[in-house]
């Protein structure tokens, strides 16, 4: 019987980072106030989108998204390369995130997006302006994706906050 999926001495554990699955994971990248690989689909770099210095979570920077209490909703986005992932497979992806004490609108998502695909409610993080207010220091958040049989060509990574964020929170 051939080995399969799931059987054999088990899996091996590697970061995402290390198949380039995302390029520029960690936002240490930037041209000015725009992380290198990712596309700014809503707000404006240097206003709503911003290389965050002061407090990164490692290295020398972060990304950073600022309200400005009219903006409905500011979102970055990466195109995924698709080849490299494999249908009816299980993935995990993890962030860390910081937000403001006191931010009373917003909802923070990261998903990944595709024609014909919608992530199921395990499928994404998704913190509400209670939930960003309460983490005022670095927390790790995580989830699984179950790649379906047939990966979106155009599937990319989205990293947004809607609901019009509360004006300097972040």
């Amino acid at each position: 019987f051939p080995v399969t999926i799931g059987c054999g001495n088990g899996p091996n554990i590697a970061p995402i980072n290390s198949f380039a699955f995302i390029a520029n994971p960690d936002f240490e990248t930037w041209s000015g106030n725009t992380p290198g690989s990712w596309t700014l689909d809503g707000g404006t770099a240097g206003t709503h989108i911003l290389k965050e210095t002061s407090s990164p979570y490692h290295s020398a920077a972060s990304l950073k998204l600022v309200g400005d209490g009219a903006l409905a909703t500011i979102q970055l986005s990466q195109s995924i390369s698709v080849s490299q992932l494999q249908p009816k497979r299980r993935y995990v992806l993890g962030v860390w995130v910081k937000g403001t004490s006191s931010t009373s609108a917003g909802t923070l998502t990261v998903q990944f997006e595709g024609t014909g695909y919608t992530a199921s409610s395990t499928e994404k993080i998704e913190m509400d302006s209670t939930a960003l207010s309460a983490a005022t220091s670095y927390t790790l958040k995580t989830f699984y994706i179950n790649m379906p049989a047939n990966i979106p060509d155009d599937l990319k990574l989205v990293i947004k906050v809607t609901g019009t964020l509360t004006s300097a929170k972040s």
